[in-house]
């Protein structure tokens, strides 16, 4: 029998046309809520060693901990994958668009008030920046797949193509933005540390408000 035509290579369907997509909420949402979640998980990656480095060096100049800034940012590196597949699993259970609002609205409320604790023990720290991280990366892999749910019949990979420059793109802004506002506010006191954080907190609730607002259900099967 003839192969079933497959929806991305539709004939009628105009090359590098993106109008569809931008057109179409539901894609948008998660569009939206991957570029807060890209600009909170580069961002925190990126000044997870400084930051802690900044609290050894001015809370607990005496302290050797076992688990160092470094490995701390390796291990949070290594929680991506497992936490994904189980970010998944609860979408399939509760639903994509219920699980995505409250995990991303945790871990933003969590990002907006890290920066203010630095003064609290570096173990209390470790422990939050290892929830803040997992809790990023549970929604991680159901942000992708509720995107390509939700594309426009014929334009998955111009979809696809928004997607990743709103991602990456974010991702590439945010470290930047959090360093500015150190820098204006101070990176040697509490204050600069909790308003860079703050920033993130802020962009990272683009997220659950995109899921939220933008006409988005959820999807049959989630």
């Amino acid at each position: 029998p003839p192969a079933e035509k497959h929806h991305l290579r539709e004939e009628d369907t105009p090359a590098m046309d993106f109008r569809p997509t931008l057109r179409a909420r539901p894609a948008m949402a998660f569009i939206t809520a991957y570029g807060s979640h890209c600009w909170e998980a580069f961002t925190l990656g990126s000044w997870a060693v400084a930051v802690l480095t900044y609290h050894l060096s001015v809370f607990e100049p005496d302290l050797n901990p076992t688990f160092n800034p470094i490995w701390v940012a390796s291990i949070t590196g290594l929680m991506g994958f497992p936490a994904s597949i189980i970010g998944n699993e609860l979408c399939l259970r509760f639903g994509r668009r219920r699980v995505i609002f409250y995990i991303s609205a945790v871990s933003a409320c969590i990002s907006m008030i890290f920066g203010f604790l630095l003064w609290l023990p570096y173990w209390f720290l470790v422990l939050m920046s290892f929830i803040v991280v997992f809790m990023i990366s549970l929604d991680s892999g159901s942000l992708s797949a509720g995107m390509i749910l939700r594309a426009p019949k014929g334009y998955t990979a111009a979809t696809m193509a928004i997607y990743s420059m709103a991602g990456f793109g974010a991702g590439l802004v945010g470290p930047f933005v959090f360093g500015a506002v150190l820098d204006l506010f101070g990176d040697r006191n509490l204050m600069g540390w909790g308003f860079a954080y703050a920033s993130v907190g802020l962009a990272a609730l683009g997220a659950p408000l995109a899921i939220r607002y933008m006409g988005l259900k959820d999807d049959p099967g989630t």
